[in-house]
C-alpha cells in the first residue's frame, strides 16, 4: 500500500514582499535573461531554488544545496 504523507508548504511573508516578485515560470522555460530579471524584482524569488546559478562544484547536488535554503 502506498504511504500517503503531508508535505509542508512555502509561506510568503511581508518582509518578502509582493507575491507576484518572488514566484516564477516553469525552471525550463526561462532564459538567463530573464532569470536575471526576476532576481532583480526579489532576492526571495523562487527562481533562486528552482534555477540556481551553476557555481557549485562537481561535488556538489544543487537540488541538495536548494534543499539547505529552504
Amino acid at each position: 500500500m502506498a504511504e500517503v504523507r503531508k508535505i509542508k508548504a512555502l509561506l510568503y511573508t511581508e518582509k518578502a514582499g509582493r507575491l507576484e516578485d518572488n514566484v516564477c515560470p516553469p525552471y525550463d522555460i526561462i532564459s538567463g535573461e530573464e532569470r536575471e530579471r526576476l532576481i532583480k524584482r526579489s532576492p526571495y524569488n523562487l527562481v533562486n531554488l528552482e534555477l540556481p546559478v551553476d557555481t557549485f562544484p562537481d561535488s556538489c547536488d544543487r537540488y541538495d544545496e536548494a534543499g539547505k535554503k529552504l
